[in-house]
């Protein structure tokens, strides 16, 4: 199979997975289905800690075939870090050679920008794990193509949290 066909069939089965889901939903199964067909040990969406620039909030994670509950982290150097700011990352391998931060946690990575329709970036789409990172260009390629759905979820999700308390409070 070329890396081409890989990458079709591979939307092809997400798009199948996450097709009937909305919001945190749709997240949860994005990130579970990442795991699985992309063999890395984690996959996630996290975005932009709002009240402390220096953390993320990671909003879906999977590992392994579980999701964790949502959490915030440091993003000091990280390569969330530098995703959150707007650059993609794919690194195969020594991840903590460029981002030390991940000492211990990622040696592969693969995260790309979720961005809004004006260009900001509003959080990333990630698969890491804590061994090589095989294939990392069609890993990419697969995130390219799930980037649009993801960062549309993605604003969503930032307006219903800030519609929600004015629907409560009539």
């Amino acid at each position: 199979m070329t890396e081409a066909e890989w990458v079709r069939l591979n939307y092809a089965v997400l798009g199948e997975a996450t097709a009937k889901f909305r919001g945190a939903r749709f997240f949860a199964a994005l990130v579970l289905c990442l795991t699985r067909v992309s063999g890395a040990h984690y996959a996630f969406v996290t975005l932009r800690d709002s009240g402390h620039a220096a953390k993320g909030y990671s909003l879906a994670f999977a590992d392994g075939n579980n999701t964790r509950q949502p959490f915030s982290y440091d993003l000091a150097t990280t390569p969330c870090n530098a995703v959150l700011g707007g650059n993609p990352v794919s690194l195969p391998c020594d991840v903590s050679q460029a981002f030390p931060a991940a000492q211990g946690i990622y040696s592969g990575y693969c995260g790309l920008p979720l961005q809004d329709e004006g260009g900001a970036t509003l959080g990333l789409l990630a698969v890491a794990d804590d061994r090589t990172l095989g294939h990392v260009e069609r890993l990419e390629a697969l995130l390219r193509l799930l980037v649009g759905r993801t960062a549309a979820e993605l604003e969503c999700h930032i307006a219903h949290r800030h519609i929600q308390p004015l629907a409560q409070s009539r």
